[in-house]
């Protein structure tokens, strides 16, 4: 009887779910096992083939081996993504092989538009010094950048590269892979010309499968339109241009009889809404124009879920509220990656439906107010699961505090930006219980010390020397390692911590007191460490942690390590300041304990920061 193994390679269907989960690196280890295996696991590794770097793509043209592993398996190849330096030679290559290839499969594929010289331009020339390769037919994901740098020069035996007509040869490539496409994205895409747009319409119209499509272009807001109304049905998420300019009275005008590309097809605009269509990221436009185009796109956009905004300082915010709320019942999930006024943004927040909005992303934001988002925060306290805020400039506290102490549902929290005034300071950090026991994912700056002052517990764990003030603020750094040690679905936690509000390096003399040291009163150690065996899911730790020789409050010793063990079982990658009590890195104590924490975990990764001498 066939082995499990053997019966499971026997199968290809099988073999190629593994395609998904294994790296490359694993499926080539895989195919060097043995003949039989590699029958079946070496056409797996050219599913995906990423030439979007200049080098990678230098390093196949100039291999004929890889060339001709290339041609040979290109009946496997799933996903493309290309820059010129390659697809313009591979467009010459498979316009030379369908030239001389006759027999019935190739046959069928019509190269004439190619040919006529405003469109593709291209004529058969069988001195080309090139290896011909045969069609990609059965590509589900397509992407391709039309932006040549000046490091991507050409084949020498190639004609100059256009970029003009390389658009043209691309959409012929995309529309022979129409029955199987599900993505297709474009970068530095040039649509000038009412010919490119209506060849961009009639292509994506074909792909009845289609699900994400990408087009990196700046263009009209009638072609835009002419566009939209191309895309098929099936459509998941839409990101059309960079930006759209004003209206205009020019038209996307029907080919007529003496225009090149008249025989290649009519426009198909659809008339009905795009039923699946989820997410939408709309481009920049001038604010005169943002209200009628959002009532125009998003009444196609019934199912839309999550919509993304451009640079965000339009004035007409009611009508732009009025029309999301109308037409979009499902949204609930908003984006602003380029920022805008702080005010408007936050109208928009005030107007979403109560309980609905689930993740909202931000980013370079200068100083939003904060009690506009503590009341956002409260009127989702149910539903909102992720929260970005990056870039920001300057933010209160309170915010964190708000987000942590309502919005239960919370997953995925992140605010980042200038360090010093982005941070949330120990005293409001633990005057409320945080409820968002969910989260998985933490990522903020504390405050430590907001008047500059060194507590002496950072430099004499024996207690003789504190203060009143010192055994308080000893008391608050224990209660908020307790809160975080509450969250015990905790995956991913980046806990950096400033001394001061003009001290903004996160890698400074001030980490976390305690945080990493065990209590022992039987011989006087400090430490906090104990607080944080709820975190038995966590697998990445960054931020302030620093390792020291055991004498220093922030140490960690053998119990530590031991700790560290049994507690943190999930724990897969940590990021440590190492650093003994002279200021020297890799002291020797602190060498032989990370010996031993890799020995008994050789699955946990250390990433080493080091602490930088005054």
């Amino acid at each position: 009887m066939d082995s499990a193994c053997s019966t499971f390679f026997g199968i290809p269907e099988l073999v190629a779910s593994l395609a998904n989960i294994l790296s490359t690196k694993d499926l080539i280890q895989l195919s060097r096992t043995n003949r039989a295996i590699n029958s079946v696991c070496s056409p797996l590794t050219w599913q995906s083939v990423n030439l979007e770097s200049l080098r990678d793509s230098i390093k196949l043209l100039n291999s004929p081996e890889a060339l001709q592993a290339f041609g040979n398996n290109i009946t496997s190849v799933r996903s493309i993504t290309l820059r010129p330096k390659f697809s313009w030679y591979y467009l010459y290559t498979l316009w030379a092989y369908l030239n001389i290839t006759a027999w019935p499969p190739h046959r069928a594929i019509s190269i004439d538009a190619l040919a006529h010289k405003d469109w593709g331009g291209m004529l058969y020339a069988p001195c080309l010094k090139i290896r011909r390769l045969p069609p990609l037919l059965r590509l589900s994901r397509f992407e391709a950048s039309l932006h040549s740098y000046p490091a991507d020069k050409m084949v020498p035996d190639l004609p100059a590269f256009d970029p003009y007509k390389h658009v043209h040869h691309l959409l012929w490539l995309v529309r022979l892979n129409s029955g199987t496409l599900t993505h297709v994205a474009f970068t530095s895409l040039s649509l000038e010309s009412h010919g490119s747009v209506r060849d961009v319409c009639r292509t994506i119209s074909l792909l009845h499968h289609l699900r994400t499509l990408r087009l990196g272009c700046s263009i009209s807001h009638k072609a835009y339109e002419a566009i939209f109304l191309s895309c098929p049905s099936s459509l998941v998420e839409l990101t059309l241009a960079y930006s759209v300019a004003s209206p205009g009275s020019a038209t996307i005008s029907i080919p007529a009889a003496g225009d090149w590309d008249f025989d290649q097809g009519p426009l198909v605009l659809r008339d009905t809404p795009l039923h699946h269509l989820v997410y939408l990221a709309l481009p920049g436009m001038a604010a005169s124009d943002m209200a009628p185009f959002i009532r125009t796109i998003l009444g196609h956009s019934p199912a839309l879920e999550t919509l993304k905004f451009p640079y965000f300082d339009y004035f007409s915010i009611s009508s732009i509220i009025k029309g999301i709320a109308e037409l979009c019942p499902r949204l609930s999930h908003l984006s602003f990656p380029q920022g805008g006024r702080d005010y408007q943004i936050t109208n928009v927040l005030e107007g979403f439906p109560v309980q609905q909005l689930q993740s909202l992303y931000c980013s370079s934001l200068m100083d939003p107010d904060s009690t506009s988002l503590i009341a956002t925060w409260k009127r989702h306290s149910t539903t909102l699961r992720r929260i970005e805020f990056t870039n920001t400039a300057s933010s209160s506290g309170l915010i964190i505090k708000g987000a942590l102490t309502n919005c239960e549902a919370l997953e995925t929290f992140r605010m980042t930006g200038n360090t010093g005034v982005v941070s949330l300071s120990l005293d409001n950090a633990v005057e409320s219980e945080w409820v968002c026991k969910r989260i998985k994912v933490l990522d903020i700056v504390v405050l430590i010390n907001a008047h500059n002052t060194s507590p002496k517990f950072k430099t004499d764990p024996s207690k003789e020397t504190w203060t009143k003030d010192d055994h308080r603020k000893w008391e608050v750094l224990g209660k908020f390692y307790s809160q975080i040690g509450s969250l015990t679905e905790l995956q991913e936690l980046d806990l950096r911590t400033v001394s001061n509000h003009y001290k903004p390096a996160p890698f400074s003399d001030t980490a976390f007191p305690g945080l990493f040291a065990l209590e022992d009163p039987d011989s006087g150690q400090i430490g906090h460490l104990s607080k944080l065996a709820g975190l038995t899911k966590l697998r990445v730790l960054r931020g302030s942690v620093r390792w020291t020789i055991p004498e220093v409050v922030e140490r960690i010793g053998k119990r530590e390590v031991d700790w560290v063990v049994d507690h943190l079982p999930a724990l897969r990658m940590a990021t440590f300041v190492q650093q003994n009590n002279n200021g020297m890195i890799g002291a020797r104590p602190i060498r032989q304990l990370l010996r031993i924490l890799e020995k008994k975990r050789p699955e946990l990764k250390f990433c080493h920061a080091v602490a930088k001498k005054k």
